[in-house]
């Protein structure tokens, strides 16, 4: 299986430093690997990403591949079906994954790839790039010009039934989109589409999709996106 996320850094970040940086991490069944340290003063953007995996004929499984925070959850997930009959020769099964933006990481948060539900004892790798961007201390009697990346928060309540509140702030005014999909990856509700300024939001979410009929209990993943860095996260509706 081959996974590719592919992201332009967003362009407020063009005044301050930042470090490019890239690697290799690997595994073999079910796990986890880190893509960055954690550091008090610096953001990491994860822009690419490259999964693969080696099956052998018989290999039957929904592997999912997520990238989480340490101390924001789940950003983004991904489920690949592998089915390879028997007496097939070895092969890859490739997919797609395209973000709009990098993910971006705040200071004291680390990027982690997980791997799930695959095969034990299948070897995997992770080949990523991304980028460090440096909060510079402001100098004696100036004020810091640093404004930080755009965040979405974890909904609250969750589980919720019937409303739930989701926070978001944006660095820059812009037009953003905020996205719900069930557990299929299927588009269920768009509750915002259009331009809203710089600063903090809330909204609320009534578990219903845009023909305004309630969903069923499950679990729906919503994202942020538009003009800043995309952003998923997990929320579960339980009637």
């Amino acid at each position: 299986m081959n996974l590719l996320c592919a992201a332009a850094a967003f362009g407020q970040l063009h005044d301050h430093p930042f470090d490019m940086f890239c690697g290799v991490r690997g595994g073999s069944g079910p796990g986890s690997v880190s893509l960055s340290g954690t550091n008090p003063t610096t953001f990491f953007i994860l822009t690419d990403i490259h999964f693969t995996a080696q099956f052998s004929p018989g290999d039957a499984s929904e592997v999912v591949l997520i990238i989480d925070g340490l101390t924001s959850g789940q950003r983004a997930r991904e489920v690949q079906l592998v089915n390879l009959p028997l007496g097939t020769a070895f092969q890859t099964s490739p997919v797609s994954w395209h973000l709009t933006t990098g993910i971006a990481f705040p200071p004291g948060d680390e990027a982690i790839a997980r791997v799930e539900n695959i095969i034990p004892n299948r070897p995997w790798f992770v080949n990523f790039s991304g980028y460090y961007y440096h909060i510079e201390p402001a100098a004696v009697g100036q004020q810091s010009p640093t404004v930080a990346p755009s965040h979405l928060a974890q909904n609250v309540p969750n589980p919720f039934n019937p409303t739930t509140n989701i926070k978001y702030s944006l660095a820059t005014t812009g037009d953003i989109k905020l996205r719900f999909f069930d557990s299929q990856g299927r588009m269920v509700r768009t509750l915002i589409d259009g331009r809203k300024d710089a600063g903090e939001h809330t909204v609320t979410w009534d578990g219903r999709n845009d023909s305004g009929q309630p969903l069923p209990s499950g679990v729906y993943y919503y994202e942020l996106g538009g003009n800043v860095p995309s952003e998923s996260r997990k929320a579960i509706l339980l009637k």
